[in-house]
């Protein structure tokens, strides 16, 4: 919609020049002011066809143009007058006689359908709590006004369905956050606290998080699935691979790649290294593309076989301070989260992490059946190469464990994962821990210091550090105790530790220079 021509040279009203420098106000402010300035042409317009005199507000006219607007959708009448009252602010600190623009106040919303009652409960506990949940408001006040929309008047008819339709008919841009999992934790409550047999909504969805529902349709389809799930039944997760192959995938798409032939020429294309990628993933990506060419030749399909990647060293890893330590954990212990039953997972998960030096996937997907909290045994099953193994937790973190597990059994006493994010005992998600992990570790005070961004994963590369520094500490002997560290850690290989004491070795030179046993134990270069 364009501009009418009356406005490309200007304001034209009397309140024209006060309009002018209002707007250069703003805009020397910072603001882009594009909406306002928008909505003020309009006013300006109006102000000519009601023939304004004088440059100033009076009471009628203000009122007669807040009468003339009360037909606008709620958004346009809102917009309209923030615009003009700003305005008439403006000009009654230079002329007071001047009318303003009165704040329309409010009034709550009252919610009105048959789970009116439980949802005022359930915003006010989550309120108590001390979170804002103002959007998360919004969003369950426009899900009750579906459901008197729908005429739902029974409980039973709080579906799947239902709340996919009420997403799918809100007004939503690209990348707008999906809030049905506000409305998946108010059916949580209304199953839990009060007694409703409802069907609960998964708790990933195709719009937030399309890698996990992601649908091959390249020419290589059908043969992608195939052999994701030939990995899988081998005994592989093939989570992260088939992420993966997802990018392939599209490339496929993107380059109209019509026959099943997997060509030189695509498999360099793919091979190509990203910017900002590391050598270590691109490796990664060139060794399952790999991997899907000896599948594709066993099936009789022409396949380029890619040669395999070159070592690639890895990157001095972050090794946490003390201090790091420290506030680290004294932020997450005292972390605001929305999840109650993440507020108490977080601190016990990251504990097992930095005392036990275990791999990302390896505490989410602890069961309750492996963790012992009497003798203290922790099971570690189908992890890395598929190997099995036992670690045992320290007194103090299993005394920890054991407060927390008698917690979380008040809210989900029949649970199967050991870590729950919420009251159906659902597992806790790697990619949201990570997430936490960051926003504790830019709480701490050292994210603009540090050498390097740490991971989760770093928890693992400083539980090595450490226990290589109380050995040279206490005069132990390394190559009688190295075996252990490598089966506590699930190595295949003792080489595998060898290349880890290389890493730890470069961030300590002191160890280096321990004893001359020491240094016999592994070549300068691993293999």
């Amino acid at each position: 919609m364009k501009a009418p021509n009356c406005y490309r040279g200007g304001f034209l009203s009397t309140l024209g020049p006060d309009m002018e420098k209002y707007m250069r106000m703003k805009r020397e402010s910072g603001k882009a002011f594009a909406r306002p300035s928008w909505d003020l042409r309009k006013f300006d317009q109006y102000c000519i066809d009601k023939g304004l005199g004088e440059p100033l507000l009076t009471r009628p006219f203000v009122d007669a143009w807040m009468a003339s607007i009360r037909d606008l959708p709620p958004t346009s009448q809102e917009g309209l007058l923030s615009a003009v009252r700003g305005l008439a602010d403006y000009i009654g600190t230079n002329c007071p006689q001047s009318a303003r623009i009165p704040d329309r106040k409010k009034r709550p919303y009252k919610p009105e359908s048959i789970f009116a009652r439980h949802l005022e409960e359930f915003i006010e506990t989550k309120l108590s709590l001390g979170l804002s949940y103002v959007q998360e408001q919004r969003a369950l006040h426009s899900f009750d006004r579906f459901c008197c929309s729908q005429h739902i008047s029974k409980a039973e008819q709080l579906l799947p369905e239902l709340i996919d339709c009420w997403h799918g008919s809100r007004n939503r841009t690209p990348g707008m956050k999906d809030l049905r999992y506000v409305v998946r934790e108010f059916c949580i409550f209304l199953n839990t606290r009060k007694g409703f047999n409802l069907e609960i909504i998964p708790q990933r969805f195709k719009e937030s998080h399309p890698a996990e529902n992601y649908r091959f349709r390249s020419a290589f389809a059908p043969l992608l699935e195939a052999f994701v799930q030939d990995k899988r039944d081998s005994g592989f997760s093939y989570d992260s691979e088939r992420k993966i192959l997802k990018y392939f995938d599209l490339l496929c798409v993107d380059h109209e790649v019509h026959r099943r032939e997997l060509s030189k020429e695509l498999v360099q294309r793919w091979s190509v290294r990203r910017p900002s990628e590391s050598f270590g993933y691109r490796n990664k990506r060139i060794s399952v593309i790999r991997q899907f060419a000896f599948f594709l030749v066993s099936l009789g399909h022409e396949a380029h076989v890619a040669p395999g990647s070159p070592h690639v060293v890895p990157e001095k890893p972050h090794i946490f301070k003390a201090e790091e330590i420290e506030a680290f954990f004294r932020c997450v212990d005292r972390l605001p989260l929305e999840l109650p039953l993440m507020r108490l997972s977080a601190p016990v998960i990251f504990r097992f992490y930095y005392c036990l030096g275990l791999r990302l996937n390896e505490a989410v997907g602890l069961e309750r059946k492996d963790v012992d909290l009497v003798s203290g045994k922790v099971e570690i099953r189908m992890a890395k190469n598929l190997k099995d193994r036992a670690v045992y937790l320290p007194d103090d973190l299993r005394t920890l464990a054991a407060r927390y597990d008698l917690e979380i059994a008040r809210s989900v006493p029949d649970r199967v994962m050991f870590f729950v994010s919420d009251v159906l005992g659902t597992k806790v998600n790697d990619t949201g821990l990570c997430r936490i992990f960051n926003l504790v570790w830019n709480a701490t005070g050292f994210a603009d210091t540090a050498d390097k961004k740490p991971t989760i994963h770093s928890f693992r590369h400083t539980f090595v550090v450490r226990k290589l520094e109380q050995w040279y500490s206490e005069q132990v002997d390394y190559a009688y105790w190295l075996p252990y560290l490598s089966a506590h850690l699930g190595h295949s290989r003792l080489a595998e530790t060898y290349s880890y004491i290389h890493l730890v070795d470069s961030a300590f030179p002191q160890i280096r220079c321990s004893t001359k046993a020491f240094e016999k134990m592994y070549p300068e270069v691993a293999t």
